[in-house]
């Protein structure tokens, strides 16, 4: 029982910092791009994220699997393509549903 609230006392701790980490990098994207263009960046950001990992991870067609794009498992070159495809694709709706 100590060993359980030891554990969950732990994951707390790490969950609220973080929390504040994440909370903070939003504030200083919010302080650099806007109010509004932050979301941009933050887009921008991970565009940029899941584009690495696709081209330092070989794209082959063989592992794009259920499995690996349920466990958004970026490892494979092929998933982490077809995210970066997902999130460029809703950023630029976001950009199209503010200017028109």
């Amino acid at each position: 029982m100590k060993k359980f609230f030891k554990k969950l006392f732990f994951t707390l701790v790490v969950a609220i910092i973080f929390g504040l980490v994440l909370n903070g990098f939003l504030h200083v994207l919010k302080y650099f791009f806007g109010e509004i263009y932050y979301i941009d960046a933050l887009g921008f950001i991970l565009v940029c994220f899941y584009g690495f990992f696709a081209i330092k991870n070989d794209i082959k067609k063989s592992d794009l699997t259920k499995k690996n794009l349920e466990n958004i498992d970026i490892n494979y070159g092929s998933v982490a393509l077809f995210y970066t495809i997902v999130i460029l694709l809703i950023w630029l709706m976001l950009i199209c549903i503010r200017f028109f």
